[in-house]
């Protein structure tokens, strides 16, 4: 029986993995190795994000920011697409003011998914919708020891 995915990482970890130079490009790289192997689920949402970002950033061209992920695509095979239940909860996290559109809508996402946190380097250490909380990423350059645990 295969375990359930235990995380998912923000569009900002893809970004710092395709940005060279960036202090964190090391640390996002070593996350997204660590995840491999089945105990992590990237959101579509994620990964349309780092396209953007990536190409408006112009951190890579588009065929370059594409093949990127489609090798994502690759490496974490079952992403997590929103349904209308995410967007229903995402909603309801902003009309309550606990959490930004975007922010809960990848939540929510990924709770459907079965992870039970969400690394990410700007939501908020200790944000949580439902089932799923926000680790933090980064301590300094480095991997933070709570996103080190979970991976």
């Amino acid at each position: 029986m295969s375990r359930p995915p235990l995380v998912t990482f923000d569009s900002n970890i893809l970004v710092y993995a395709a940005q060279p130079g960036d202090p964190r490009q090391d640390a996002a790289l070593e996350m997204l190795r660590l995840a491999t192997g089945g105990r992590c689920v990237l959101t579509l949402q994620a990964l349309g994000e780092f396209f953007f970002a990536a190409t408006r950033k112009r951190l890579a061209t588009r065929p370059e920011a594409a093949a990127q992920v489609r090798r994502w695509l690759t490496v974490f095979p079952s992403p997590a697409a929103a349904s209308s239940t995410a967007v229903v909860a995402a909603m309801d996290a902003v009309v309550e003011g606990r959490l930004a559109y975007w922010d809960a809508l990848l939540l929510a996402t990924a709770a459907e998914a079965g992870c039970r946190a969400a690394i990410s380097e700007n939501m908020g250490d200790g944000a949580a919708l439902g089932s799923i909380r926000v680790v933090p990423a980064f301590a300094g350059q480095s991997i933070s020891p709570a996103a080190r645990a979970l991976l």
